[in-house]
């Protein structure tokens, strides 16, 4: 974080428009290639068994919104509306791992956003109770994107996987985010 903190100091001094742009293209991939080494090593404790998960009181619905403003500017960016929608009566005050939720949160954020050429993207909260007197949280995302291929559904949940060969070279990734975000819900 070092290198990036400098690259952004030095963007925000005065710069020849060539400079400027130059930089940015710096900034651009070291921020991609920590997202992916962040990516292998999530995904390499997962497979190790060395991720632990925590299970501390937090609010829900601090954790998302903060991760909704977190994709405001990228949204903003493209035009598209991006709102938190709680839905009544859910729980907010939950024992679990609000790191690896916000992680999950972000991951799904993510893809929408990055997919989505126009109109909107939704995150929503919502709880049903169990019959222990646990509950159950689901987060969700829509969008209004092109939508995946009901037959790629599954297969985009797996390591190195996109719905299609086409998606790295227009959008970039690695095809990590979604196997990673998988395998953070089945240790909640």
């Amino acid at each position: 974080n070092g290198l990036l903190g400098m690259l952004e100091v030095v963007l925000d001094s005065s710069l020849s428009g060539e400079q400027r742009e130059e930089l940015g293209i710096a900034q651009r991939s070291a921020y991609a290639l920590l997202a992916l080494l962040n990516d292998i090593l999530d995904l390499s404790k997962i497979e190790a068994g060395k991720m632990m998960i925590e299970s501390i009181p937090y609010n829900v619905r601090t954790v998302l919104d903060d991760c909704v403003k977190s994709f405001h500017a990228r949204a903003t960016q493209k035009k598209i509306a991006l709102h938190l929608e709680i839905d009544a009566g859910a729980a907010e005050d939950v024992i679990g791992d609000p790191l690896r939720v916000r992680q999950i949160a972000a991951n799904l954020l993510s893809n929408a956003l990055k997919f989505t050429e126009r109109g909107w993207v939704c995150l929503r909260l919502s709880t049903a109770a169990n019959a222990d007197g646990s509950a159950q949280m689901k987060i969700a995302v829509s969008d209004t994107g092109a939508g995946i291929e009901a037959g790629k559904l599954t297969a985009i949940f797996e390591k190195f996987t996109q719905a299609d060969g086409s998606i790295t070279r227009k959008y970039g990734g690695t095809g990590l985010g979604l196997a990673i975000t998988k395998r953070l819900v089945e240790m909640q």
